[in-house]
Order: structure tokens, then C-alpha cells, then sequence
């Protein structure tokens, strides 16, 4: 008995000096919200914070319960609790001795330990771990999201339809239109995330439409995601081509040459980029692209005519700037020669539009992030089952409510923000519009290759995502077809021919308004308008079937909006499909 109570010493000052090894070895601690806590009537507890790489060694979860993966032990009054990640975890206080398994990936050990009847275990009550996100920062993070390289090809959409400055009254009528379904939509998504609790597109699709046909919406995101990659791949050629010819004219043929950058940036940077395991340390480039579009919209409305009119890329009689005058046909301001506002050419600035406006794939996002995250304890479930519930249903009715005002607020200063930078690139340049608006800019404007220099950073910082988001949908959509279980193999191969079918598509086109038109309008259109009104439709058609056909007129109308929203949505999306490669390929059709 003696020798057996000796070998359960021996094995906890083992464990304990295991456990010191390795605080000092590692420095990294898991917050105070996360350790094991054990109280003790009128002794004193002791709390040892071992580290991260610890508990890694040594963690399980079986069956939903967490399982105790560090010993707990007492050495005479002192208590030495170990840490769970993300778990408060529990030590029956009743029983004098106890096992507790140490989980690893080489070995498993058993140890008995002490535990004296005066230790009292007390549990820990639901505590708030994180404040849910304020309705300011989510705002913020909102405009962040949709706000790209996609507004800067707004122009080039007004430029196909006309040149006559009037035109822009039409268009930014048009604009807030679409900007006002974007929202409603957006609105939608939110309010169907707030009745399903789902996390992501996905799974609204599948708790309201049904999981056979959830492969459409993984199908639209990888398109979508794909198409997003070519644009990133050709502005980069366009911006760094650009910049390299800012340096004059000692600068090398080859380094004028888009080709030449989209190929060598993807060699040396976006493909070690794309590799990489975790791409945390890319979180950062938003900011530079938040600065960049912001940077970008103040040059714009200085280098404006109709803001100054000195500036050098002023065509008017007599005081032509020296921009203007040096910059080549196709890219010189241009005003009052054409205009084709009624025709179906202006269906291009509305399949723009929905790359201006798309955030939708974040909804569910944004409105969890509004809810408080929690952590929970089993023991007294059952008495706290029906508060719990209260208290979770008032914490998502005050969700629903900050994602309302979000997006009241969000896209009443995207859609602002999308009119001022249309507004400026059409009034500098007219109908002479590039597909990427800097284009226009001459290379000798310092203005402008800043502006270029920050989108470049901004845009190669964003492609691994794309390109990511691409892989693991592709992969997501082939393993549910074909019914592959091992996915880790298939995950680098796809990674990489998806990176050489992106980067020769950018080789052979060279137009960023073209991708962006059809992205926006095979693919926008489905996801802002058809794919929301869809789910609605289905969602509510339930509750109609139940009342016998007798709703509100409220709920009505909602129906009928949807039912109009996927009409508009597929027919502007064909046309506008259809308008852009004409457009493109055959501009005589439509004059």
C-alpha cells in the first residue's frame, strides 16, 4: 500500500517537472478566461499556467466533453489545475481519487491523483469570453470588404454607353437602384442567417432550399472566386507595367510589357504566396488597400477638370493640360461624340455594379459577429436549459438588430463612395474610360503611381485568398461528387494548376472591364438578387403553406419583391453577359 502510494507521488512530481520544462521552454500563455479553476473553501489555491505547447501535446474531446488532459493535483495545500484551450473544465471534488488520462500522438499514461475531501470544486457560471463587435467597426469592416479594384471599373462602364457628361445624372440614378437591392438582399441574408443560426451561404442554402442543391452555391463561389483572380492577376500586370514606365525611358522593353510582370510577379511572389499554410500574416494588406482606395479617391477628385480646372487633364479650348495633350488616343479624355443610353449597352454598368456592391458572402459572418461568444459548463444544464434559451434568443434578436443598422449605414457609404469615383473617372476621362480607371493616368503623374503602387500591394496581398477560396471550393465540390475521402493529396495539385490556368487566362486577356462585366453579371447577379430571393421564397413558403395561404400583406409584398429580384436578376445577367462580349468583340451591333 505504502509502495503504491509512493509511485503515485513519484508519477506527480514527474509530471510536475514535465510541466515546468515546458512553461520555461515555451512563453506563449493562453488567457485567464481559458485555465481550469479550482476553489477551495479556506485554502489557498495555487494556479498553474502551463503553455500552449503543453496542452497541445496532451488534449481530447470526446463525445462533445472535454477530456482532462493535464493532471490536476494537490501537494498539501496547494493545488496545481491544468489548462484546457478554450474550455473551463470541471474536477469532481467528492471522489479522493481520480484518473486522468495524458493524451498524446506517441503515448498514452495513466495517473492516479490525490485528491483530499475538504477540496470543494466549484463551478463556473456561463461567462462572457469576448464582447460582440461594435455596429461602428462592423460598419467599417463591411465597407472594407466590398470596396476593391471592381469600383475602379465603374468608368470604364459609363464609357461604353455614352461620353456626354450628362449621362452620369442616368448612371448614378442606376447605381443607387442596385445599390438599394444590394442592400435589401444583403439585409435578407442577414435576417435568413438570423432565423437558420447558419454560418456561412451554404448552409441557408441547404436549411431552407434543401443539401441536393447545395453544390450551386459552392459552384457560384468558385467561379466567382475564379473570375476575381483573373482581375487581380491582370491589374497587377496593368499597375506594375505602369510603374515600371514611370521610371522613364531607360527603363528596358520587356519591363513595359504586363505580360512580363503578371508571369514574373506569379513566379517569385504569388505562387510561394499561395503555398503558404496559413496566410495570417496577409490580414495586414487590407489596410493597405483601405489606404490605397482612399488615397485613390482624393487624387482622382484633384486631378478632376471639373473640380479644378487646371488640371493637366483639361481638354477645354485653350488651357489643354499637359496630361491631356501627351497621352495616347485611346486613353486621352474624350466628351460629347456618342451616346448609346437607350440601348442594352447600358446593361454593362449594371452588371459592373454587382462587383461594386458584393459583400454578400460575408453576411452570416457579420451577423455572428455581433452576438457575445460564450463559454459554457455541463454540469446544471438542465435547470439553466430554459434561461439559457431565453437569453440566447434576446442576445440574436439584438444581433439582427446592429446588422440592420450595419447595413443601412454600410451601404449608404459604399453606394456614395462607388458615385464619386464613377463621377471622377468619367468627368476626367469621358468616354476614353480604361477597364482599370489608373490606367488613364499618365505614368509620369506621381499621384498615380502612388495610387498604383498601393492597389499593387493591396491586390497581391488579396490573391492568395482568392486563389484559396477557388482551391478549397473545387475541392469541397469534386470530393462530394466523386465521394473522396482523402482530400490533403488532391488540395496542392488543384492549388497549383488552378495558379497556371489563372495566370495564362490573364496572358491572353488583357481588358480587366471585361472580367469584371461578366463576373458581375453571370455571377453577381445570382448572388446578390437570385440566390437570396430564393431562399426567402423557400423559407417563407412554409409558413404559407401553414396559414392556408392567408399572410400578411407585408410578408406578401416580400414575396412578390423576391419573385421580382429573381427575374431582374437572371434577365439583366444574360443580357448583360450577352451586351459585354459584344460590346467587346463587336461594338458596331450596338451603335
Amino acid at each position: 500500500m505504502v509502495s503504491t502510494k509512493s509511485n503515485r507521488q513519484t508519477a506527480l512530481r514527474l509530471s510536475l517537472f514535465m510541466g515546468y520544462m515546458l512553461a520555461a521552454t515555451h512563453s506563449f500563455n493562453l488567457p485567464a478566461q481559458k485555465r481550469l479553476q479550482l476553489k477551495q473553501g479556506i485554502t489557498t489555491t495555487t494556479t498553474l499556467g502551463l503553455q500552449r505547447s503543453w496542452i497541445e501535446r496532451f488534449r481530447g474531446r470526446r463525445n462533445g466533453k472535454v477530456v482532462v488532459n493535464q493532471s490536476s493535483y494537490v501537494m498539501g495545500q496547494q493545488q496545481q489545475p491544468g489548462m484546457v484551450d478554450g474550455e473551463t473544465l470541471l474536477v469532481n471534488g467528492d471522489v479522493n481519487r481520480r484518473r486522468v488520462q495524458l493524451e498524446s500522438q506517441w503515448q498514452t499514461a495513466v495517473v492516479e491523483v490525490e485528491a483530499p475531501p475538504e477540496l470543494v470544486v466549484e463551478e463556473e457560471e456561463e461567462q462572457e469570453t469576448a464582447k460582440g463587435a461594435t455596429v461602428t467597426s462592423s460598419t467599417m469592416n463591411l465597407i472594407k470588404v466590398i470596396l476593391g479594384t471592381g469600383v475602379l471599373a465603374l468608368p470604364n462602364g459609363l464609357a461604353a454607353v455614352s461620353d456626354h457628361p450628362v449621362a452620369l445624372l442616368p448612371a448614378c440614378a442606376l447605381m443607387s437602384v442596385l445599390g438599394l437591392f444590394s442592400a435589401y438582399t444583403f439585409q435578407l441574408y442577414g435576417r435568413l442567417t438570423h432565423e437558420t443560426q447558419a454560418k456561412s451561404m451554404g448552409e441557408i442554402w441547404e436549411e431552407t432550399v434543401g443539401k441536393k442543391s447545395s453544390w450551386v452555391i459552392s459552384a457560384s463561389t468558385f467561379a466567382f472566386c475564379f473570375g476575381c483572380a483573373v482581375t487581380y492577376s491582370l491589374v497587377i500586370g496593368d499597375f506594375l507595367s505602369s510603374l515600371a514606365l514611370s521610371l522613364g525611358s531607360g527603363v528596358p522593353a520587356m519591363f513595359a510589357k504586363r505580360q512580363f510582370w503578371i508571369l514574373g510577379i506569379t513566379l517569385s511572389t504569388l505562387a510561394p504566396l499561395c503555398s503558404l499554410k496559413s496566410l495570417a500574416a496577409l490580414a495586414p494588406m487590407s489596410i493597405v488597400g483601405t489606404a490605397g482606395t482612399l488615397l485613390t479617391t482624393f487624387f482622382m477628385a484633384f486631378r478632376c477638370p471639373a473640380l479644378f480646372a487646371s488640371s493637366p487633364y483639361s481638354v477645354a479650348p485653350g488651357a489643354v493640360g499637359k496630361f491631356a495633350a501627351a497621352a495616347a488616343p485611346a486613353l486621352a479624355p474624350q466628351f460629347n461624340t456618342f451616346s448609346k443610353i437607350i440601348s442594352p449597352a447600358s446593361l454593362i454598368i449594371a452588371a459592373m455594379a454587382t462587383t461594386a456592391y458584393l459583400g454578400h458572402f460575408n453576411a452570416p459572418d457579420l451577423y455572428h459577429g455581433f452576438k457575445k461568444e460564450k463559454t459554457t459548463t455541463t454540469e446544471g444544464a438542465a435547470e439553466q436549459t430554459n434561461a439559457a434559451v431565453a437569453a440566447d434568443k434576446k442576445e440574436s434578436e439584438k444581433a439582427l438588430q446592429k446588422y440592420s443598422r450595419m447595413t443601412s449605414i454600410g451601404f449608404v457609404g459604399v453606394t456614395l463612395w462607388n458615385l464619386v469615383l464613377l463621377s471622377l473617372g468619367f468627368l476626367t476621362f469621358g468616354g476614353n474610360c480604361a477597364g482599370v480607371v489608373l490606367n488613364n493616368y499618365a505614368t509620369a503623374d506621381k499621384g498615380a503611381v502612388l495610387s498604383r503602387l498601393l492597389m499593387a500591394a493591396s491586390v497581391i496581398g488579396s490573391y492568395p485568398f482568392m486563389v484559396r477560396a477557388c482551391k478549397s471550393t473545387f475541392v469541397q465540390l469534386y470530393s462530394d461528387i466523386r465521394k473522396v475521402k482523402s482530400k490533403s493529396n488532391m488540395e496542392s495539385k488543384v492549388g497549383r494548376a488552378l495558379l497556371a490556368i489563372v495566370t495564362s487566362l490573364s496572358l491572353l486577356v488583357s481588358d480587366a472591364g471585361l472580367v469584371v462585366s461578366l463576373n458581375g453579371a453571370l455571377l453577381g447577379s445570382a448572388i446578390i438578387y437570385i440566390f437570396p430571393a430564393l431562399m426567402f421564397l423557400a423559407h417563407t413558403g412554409n409558413q404559407v403553406k401553414a396559414a392556408g395561404g392567408v399572410v400578411s400583406r407585408k410578408l406578401r409584398l416580400e414575396r412578390w419583391a423576391s419573385k421580382f429580384l429573381v427575374a431582374f436578376g437572371a434577365v439583366s445577367g444574360l443580357v448583360g453577359a450577352a451586351v459585354t462580349l459584344i460590346n467587346s468583340f463587336a461594338p458596331h451591333l450596338l451603335r
